[in-house]
C-alpha cells in the first residue's frame, strides 16, 4: 500500500498456498488490481495472465519468498502462475525477500539455490534474525517490509532503460543453433 502511495502501479501473483493463510480479495483491495492466482483465464483478452503480467511489469518482488520458492526460481521450475511468470520476466533482476524456519534457511540445498540466484544478478534482502511463524528463534524471519521497498526504490531509481536504437543499422546472424 505505500507504493501505491508513492504512485506506484502494483500487482499481485499469488503462489497456491497464499489463499490458504489470506484471500485474493486482501490483495486485490492492497494493490487496487485483480490479483493473479493460476495461469488460466483472466482479464486480459486473448492472452494467459502471466504473459501480460511480464509484459505490464518493470520489476518483480517476491516477499516472502519461502525455500520451496527458491528451489523453483534457481531451477526454472515454472509449475504454476508465480513460477510461470519468473520464467518469462527478464527485464532485470529479482527482489527476494525470503522468509523461512532458521533450520530451513541453514540447509546446503537452500544456500546453493540462494548461491545460484545471486550469481545470476538477483538481489537479497534478508533474512534477518528473529522469531519466525513457527515460534523458532534464528536467521530466517524476513527482513523488515520497509527495507524491502527501500530495495525496490533503489532498483527504480538506478534502472537504466536500453539505448533508443531508432535509426541504428543491425546486423544479425542467425542460423539453426
Amino acid at each position: 500500500s505505500s507504493l501505491r502511495k508513492r504512485g506506484y502501479e502494483v500487482r499481485a501473483v499469488l503462489s497456491p498456498s497464499v489463499p490458504n493463510l489470506i484471500g485474493p480479495a486482501a490483495f486485490e483491495a492492497i494493490t487496487g488490481q485483480r490479483a493473479i492466482t493460476t495461469l488460466w483465464g483472466g482479464g486480459h483478452e486473448s492472452e494467459m495472465d502471466h504473459l501480460a503480467a511480464t509484459k505490464w511489469a518493470d520489476h518483480f518482488v517476491f516477499v516472502p519468498a519461502s525455500a520451496n520458492l527458491l528451489a523453483k526460481l534457481a531451477h526454472g521450475i515454472a509449475d504454476d502462475a508465480i513460477g510461470t511468470f519468473a520464467i518469462a520476466f527478464n527485464k532485470r533482476p529479482y527482489i527476494i525477500a525470503p522468509a523461512m524456519n532458521p533450520e530451513m534457511w541453514r540447509n546446503a540445498a537452500v544456500q546453493e539455490n540462494v548461491a545460484t540466484l545471486r550469481r545470476r544478478g538477483h538481489r537479497f534482502v534478508g533474512p534477518v534474525v528473529g522469531e519466525t511463524a513457527c515460534g523458532d528463534n534464528g536467521l530466517g524471519r524476513m527482513a523488515p517490509v520497509e527495507w524491502v521497498e527501500q530495495a525496490l526504490i533503489e532498483q527504480i531509481e538506478n534502472w537504466e532503460p536500453l539505448p533508443d536504437l531508432a535509426g541504428e543499422r543491425i546486423l544479425i546472424s542467425g542460423g539453426p543453433t
